[in-house]
């Protein structure tokens, strides 16, 4: 599906499935996304690897979490 020379000033986007999405050539500006995201990229530029390290940075204990291996883990964290 192409989107082409449309005004999307203001729209909200919430439980879609975006995968493969391209923006090329729009305006992006006061953008706030978030959701899980897997090669992120930017400007030719893969921010994925900086997002992950600032929220890591912001939420140490999701670095614990990805460590935890089973229940006696989990239980161990809480």
């Amino acid at each position: 599906m192409d989107i082409a020379d449309t005004d999307l000033t203001g729209s909200t986007f919430r439980a879609c499935d975006l995968t493969r999405l391209k923006i090329v050539d729009s305006r992006l500006w006061d953008v706030s996304i978030s959701g899980d995201l897997a090669r992120f990229v930017v400007n030719d530029v893969d921010v994925t690897d900086y997002v992950e390290a600032e929220l890591d940075r912001r939420h140490p204990e999701r670095t614990q979490l990805r460590a935890m291996d089973g229940p006696a883990d989990f239980c161990a964290g809480w």
